[in-house]
């Protein structure tokens, strides 16, 4: 199956939804929620109990939609539940393989949890979906030199 990517009309968020996504059912407001957050607007969200109400609302309407379950482990992420982050982000690739957002989500979490090599993997599974994401490049490079040096040092 090939994916293709829209990027939906608001332009600070860079939100994309999968053309192939099974939306039907969820509102066009969930939907404009959705669209218009990003991670600064849940980092400066002061209520993350309501934030993680609201998707997983949306999870339960509709828990085929790969990008409820991305919200909620943004959320996660952003909370220092990173177990629970992590368990969303399996939830979104098991929607949809080829979301960069949670393979570079992966990352991150990993990298929080110093297991670099596996952050490393992520964040390149990340970038072989999309190339263009430049501060995942940059840090899978960085990755890639730090691990490379420690294995030198291990020898």
């Amino acid at each position: 199956m090939s994916y293709e990517y829209e990027r939906v009309a608001t332009p600070a968020s860079g939100l994309r939804l999968h053309l192939n996504e099974n939306t039907a059912g969820c509102s066009p407001a969930v939907l404009e929620v959705l669209s218009k957050l990003t991670r600064r607007d849940l980092a400066a969200y002061p209520d993350y109990d309501a934030a993680l109400a609201t998707f997983s609302e949306v999870i339960r309407r509709k828990p085929g939609f790969a990008e409820g379950w991305n919200k909620r482990a943004t959320a996660y992420y952003l909370m220092g539940e990173l177990d629970r982050s992590l368990a969303d982000c399996e939830e979104v690739v098991r929607r949809n393989p080829n979301h960069f957002g949670a393979l570079s989500g992966f990352g991150l979490i990993y990298l929080q949890k110093e297991d670099l090599p596996k952050a490393a993997e992520y964040f390149e599974k990340a970038l072989a979906v999309n190339p263009n994401l430049e501060s995942v490049q940059t840090t899978a490079d960085a990755l890639r030199a730090l691990l490379i040096k420690q294995r030198r040092e291990a020898i």
